[in-house]
């Protein structure tokens, strides 16, 4: 039997799949990732993926799309990413004051979580074609 999933869950599964793509979780205290703002997970796969991101949108259900407050959702229910309230100073405010604690991002620069990442990218394009619309290099910017 073949299961079909509706347009939603395809978005949600691939919002799970690119966050958890893109971060790795660290013991590290200090480790956050914004919730909210330019440099959120949700603006990055907004940015990366705008076909599946009804984020700005102002009706609260778009057919086919995730919401901001679905995203979180998704990040915390499958991801298992938990919010931690911080007052740090020197992030931008935007961010706010919940952030995605125990976790960072992957980063591109450095050689071996470059690969990991693009390794990454290969399979979300795998899982969900659609992705492949958007290149490595942005994938890796």
């Amino acid at each position: 039997q073949i299961h079909r999933y509706s347009r939603t869950v395809m978005a949600e599964e691939m919002a799970a799949c690119f966050a958890s793509a893109v971060t790795c979780k660290t013991d590290h205290p200090h480790c956050w990732v914004a919730r909210k703002g330019r440099h959120s997970l949700q603006r990055v796969f907004a940015r990366i993926a705008p076909q599946v991101v009804g984020f700005d949108e102002k009706r609260y259900r778009r057919k086919g799309m995730i919401s901001a407050p679905g995203f979180l959702k998704v990040l915390r229910d499958k991801c298992g990413f938990q919010a931690v309230r911080t007052r740090r100073r020197g992030m931008e405010r935007s961010a706010g004051t919940w952030l995605f604690g125990n976790l960072r991002w992957l980063n591109p620069a450095n050689p071996r979580e470059r690969e990991i990442l693009t390794q990454n990218y290969h399979f979300i394009c795998l899982r969900f074609p659609y992705f492949s619309r958007c290149p490595l290099d942005t994938f890796l910017g």
